[in-house]
């Protein structure tokens, strides 16, 4: 054989194998820019509150989603003080256990101190009206005292210095 039909083989492989290279790297080429498309269209929704995250990982997709319900978890907390009923869910939804856990706290809390409050208001009332009946009571008490010294003061003193009481000035000391 003739050492020039070497190179013609030699060649010829190395031309496919070159040919092969080239089918490669152009599928890789495409493959790449495909993923790159992804990325840029996962980059476009991602700060967004929606959008379709099919094209991003999903390292990155669940990322996202975390990122996402935070906001929404945020967003909730942040409507004030008394919380309306779609805060609440919105909450329950998208907060973590743990910031589940304290808003409950938070919310057994006022809880306790609402009933706290409405607990010294009784207390406040029942105390009051307790104090307006002894004042009533204490009144009567001096008014029955005076009546009974002005009816012995009025009784007739016998010679003796004592006060002489009949049956009518009895009854008034009695009341």
């Amino acid at each position: 054989m003739n050492p020039l039909s070497y190179l013609k083989i030699g060649g010829g492989l190395i031309g496919l194998i070159a040919f092969g290279t080239l089918v490669y790297f152009a599928q890789d080429r495409f493959d790449q820019k495909e993923k790159a498309d992804a990325a840029d269209d996962c980059a476009a929704v991602a700060f967004k509150l929606t959008g379709d995250l099919d094209a991003c990982l999903p390292d990155v997709r669940s990322a996202i989603e975390a990122r996402r319900q935070a906001e929404a978890c945020d967003t909730a907390l942040s409507t004030g003080r008394k919380l309306p009923a779609t805060a609440q869910y919105a909450i329950r939804q998208s907060c973590s256990a743990e910031v589940k856990h304290l808003h409950a706290e938070r919310d057994a809390a006022r809880s306790n101190a609402a009933d706290a409050k409405r607990a010294m208001e009784t207390l406040q009332t029942n105390m009051d009206a307790a104090v307006r009946r002894a004042e009533i009571r204490g009144a009567n008490v001096q008014k029955r005292k005076s009546d009974a010294t002005r009816a012995i003061q009025s009784a007739p003193v016998g010679d003796d210095g004592l006060v002489d009481c009949d049956a009518d000035c009895l009854r008034n000391i009695g009341g």
